[in-house]
């Protein structure tokens, strides 16, 4: 080999080498996967928090613990609207599957027993739906509301053995929720307010009383409950 073959072989032999320089300097070389984040779990979504049953929020099928004892199941809530002069007042009725009626209203809560039913063309039903000339009490009730006698001469209705003062009458509408109502009377109750008559009623040491005439007239009789007389709510 000649002085002038060897030179083209040093030429070629650095062209070669600097191109593998450059080919290695720009990522000729297959790079290695980017680890793929197809398999990675994203954080999981945080659980939203149960709702903290009360009497605020009660709910069909709730269950009361009272600390007098015994428990019930919530299996029908009533929610009950009045419109008077402009005015709405919202109160809910909750029925309980071992028989007591549980309000829940603006001016307070009352614990209702399982109460009795006067039926259409039963004595006590004629006495508190005939009309004023008949003395009739509810409407008897009204008329000195309008006259503006009803503090001075109060409506009386006596029961059990108690002798109740007549405190309220008006009518509502209501909207059913959880388990269709079969109790008398109060299956009967529309949507439409003029179809719904309710009476509250107050006994002389704080006894508490509520009607309602929709068909018939349902009667119960109760005491004022708060929290403290509930042990638990579960929902």
């Amino acid at each position: 080999m000649d002085f002038g073959q060897l030179i083209v072989l040093l030429a070629v032999a650095a062209l070669l080498l600097g191109g593998y320089l450059v080919y290695v300097s720009r990522g000729g070389r297959r790079s290695q996967p980017t680890p793929s984040l197809a398999g990675k779990r994203p954080d999981e979504a945080v659980d939203p928090s149960k709702r903290q049953a009360s009497l605020d929020n009660l709910q069909p099928n709730d269950v009361l613990v009272f600390w007098a004892g015994g428990d019930a199941i919530v299996s029908t809530i009533l929610d009950c609207r009045e419109e008077l002069l402009g005015r709405s007042t919202q109160w809910r009725w909750a029925f309980l599957d071992s028989g007591p009626l549980l309000e829940l209203a603006p001016d307070g809560n009352t614990l209702f027993e399982a109460g009795e039913v006067f039926t259409q063309g039963s004595p006590t039903f004629d006495l508190l739906t005939a009309d004023v000339g008949r003395q009739g009490i509810l409407k008897t009730f009204e008329a000195r509301v309008r006259a503006g006698t009803v503090t001075t001469n109060p409506v009386l209705f006596d029961y059990a053995g108690v002798s109740y003062r007549i405190k309220s009458t008006g009518t509502f509408e209501a909207a059913s929720r959880g388990k269709p109502l079969r109790r008398e009377a109060w299956r009967d109750v529309s949507p439409q307010a003029t179809d719904n008559v309710y009476f509250e009623l107050v006994g002389p040491e704080g006894q508490e009383a509520l009607g309602i005439w929709t068909t018939h007239i349902a009667f119960h009789t109760g005491r004022p409950i708060d929290e403290n007389d509930i042990k638990g709510i579960y929902g």
